[in-house]
């Protein structure tokens, strides 16, 4: 994929997030729910531990950054720093 696919991707994505687009908001919910419940599976008794140490408390961190990317659109201000999660979930939603 050359650069330009690329950016034309991320343009799609950064689009369809400042629109508030349903597919993309469907997605973005989507994803962060099912990163949820894979944290919750591989590490849900561990971070609720009352001897588990902050550290291994806290949410993954692709959890955390796709969740940030649907509540930041959904408040209708996306980041730009969260572009590349908004173009994954646009090509998911068959937006781009």
């Amino acid at each position: 994929m050359s650069r330009a696919d690329e950016r034309n991707k991320a343009a799609g994505g950064w689009r369809a997030a400042t629109a508030r687009d349903p597919k993309l908001m469907l997605v973005l919910e989507h994803g962060a729910n099912i990163l949820a419940a894979i944290q919750e599976e591989q590490h849900g008794r561990t971070q609720r531990a009352e001897s588990t140490v902050y550290s291994h408390k806290v949410d993954l961190t692709e959890f955390a950054l796709w969740r940030e990317a649907y509540t930041c659109a959904d408040r209708g201000q996306p980041e730009r720093n969260l572009i590349w999660y908004y173009a994954a979930a646009a090509e998911l939603a068959g937006l781009i």
